[in-house]
């Protein structure tokens, strides 16, 4: 079976026919021959990943010239035996092609594709075919990207062991933090000076603190303790010390927004439909990007543009998530705006998570709000006060927005 696929920008449709069905050959249409070529050398990557060794190969049309587009398509019915022209991408150009090259070879069998993206379905003829979902990496990839992990670079995406007892940790840290979180982001930050200034110690959960100049004092400390999250404080008249419940909870300490990134995280991986499914495929957060994918193949310096706070996917459809448990300002609309874009094209669903929005006072709320609109963004506010199940709700739809 041969696949046309039109080349689209938005890459995902140019594999959801590998995904969903195991064609020998996929041939794309388009008039940028070196962009092509370009991509399918990452979706045979993909695939072979996969398993899958399908025949990639491109032919180039003159844009905008139907006879062209018709000289090509015939040149390839008249080649292949079962071909399948998916109608998803392109432009009008191309679909009046496919109509014509339809009826000149009507005796041939040639089949019509559609795909539809929300409901994760192919649908040839009047068969029906599910379409697999694809990874946090693996989207990242087809977009031409590569998620860096930690085990690269120290500010890489961390891969958390996430069980039950990591889950209620989180509901913790995130219940210390509601209430009151602009006194969590200091306190936070004071933390992290202790961390500065702590002695040499093999054991890096184990921090010990000379008094020799003025420490801050850490006033969620009791309501760490108390919630099982750090052990063995002691405070002298010459040192601090005390020690984090683990490494998982150590580095969901380290920063003041990990806070509501973490609980973010953990409400997409748990949250689940009505059979009692999870919801998304695959989520990660703090995913680190290098946008140019040929740095690490070269062994160059890995260029990281943006860090996108969580990231998941429901079948083919990514949900980009911008997290901020305190100010934000209008360049974060811009930022979230272009990484979606990026990386997860005409289906990315793009979503700015904010604890408040009413430091520039009401209008200038209504405002941002209506830029974040325009940008095709939803804004969820006063994420800490809401309600039990609230925010799995909110959560389990993303995805549809």
């Amino acid at each position: 079976m041969t696949y046309v696929e039109f080349f689209d920008r938005t890459s995902v449709r140019n594999i959801c026919s590998c995904l969903a069905d195991n064609p020998q050959r996929v041939i794309f249409v388009g008039d940028n021959k070196k962009l092509m070529e370009r991509y399918i050398s990452i979706y045979r990557e993909l695939f072979l990943s996969r398993g899958r060794d399908i025949d990639f190969s491109c032919r180039c049309v003159a844009k905008n010239d139907i006879d062209s587009v018709i000289e090509v398509l015939s040149d390839i019915v008249e080649k292949n035996n079962e071909v399948v022209f998916d109608l998803d991408g392109g432009d009008d150009c191309f679909l009046m092609a496919v109509g014509m090259i339809y009826e000149r070879y009507f005796d041939r069998d040639i089949k019509l594709q559609r795909v539809n993206i929300q409901a994760n379905t192919l649908t040839v003829g009047k068969e029906q075919k599910h379409i697999p979902p694809l990874s946090v990496p693996e989207h990242i990839s087809i977009y031409d990207g590569n998620v860096i992990f930690d085990d690269v670079i120290h500010e890489g995406t961390h891969i958390w062991d996430y069980t039950e007892d990591f889950k209620r940790d989180i509901d913790k840290i995130w219940e210390i933090c509601c209430r009151d979180n602009s006194l969590w982001n200091r306190e936070i930050k004071d933390l992290s000076v202790l961390e500065k200034n702590r002695m040499p110690s093999k054991d890096r959960l184990y921090i010990m603190v000379n008094k020799t100049s003025p420490l801050p004092g850490i006033k969620i400390m009791p309501a760490l303790i108390k919630a099982g999250l750090i052990y063995d404080y002691k405070e002298t008249d010459s040192y601090i010390s005390y020690r984090y419940k683990n490494h998982q909870v150590k580095r969901c300490l380290g920063k003041a927004g990990q806070a509501l990134e973490m609980k973010i995280y953990s409400v997409a991986r748990s949250v689940c439909d009505s059979k009692g499914n999870t919801v998304y495929d695959d989520v990660m957060n703090g995913v680190c990007i290098d946008w140019d994918g040929d740095d690490l193949e070269k062994g160059e310096s890995i260029v990281v543009e943006n860090e996108i706070d969580v990231m998941m996917t429901k079948g083919v459809v990514p949900v980009f998530i911008s997290c901020k448990n305190g100010q934000v300002e209008v360049d974060e609309l811009y930022k979230l705006n272009t990484v979606a874009g990026r990386f997860g094209g005409d289906y990315a669903k793009k979503v700015l998570v904010v604890t408040s929005l009413e430091r520039g006072g009401a209008r200038n709320s209504e405002l941002f709000c209506e830029r974040a609109a325009s940008m095709g963004i939803r804004v969820i506010e006063n994420i800490h006060h809401m309600r039990p199940g609230e925010l799995e709700r909110v959560i389990k739809n993303l995805w549809r927005t």
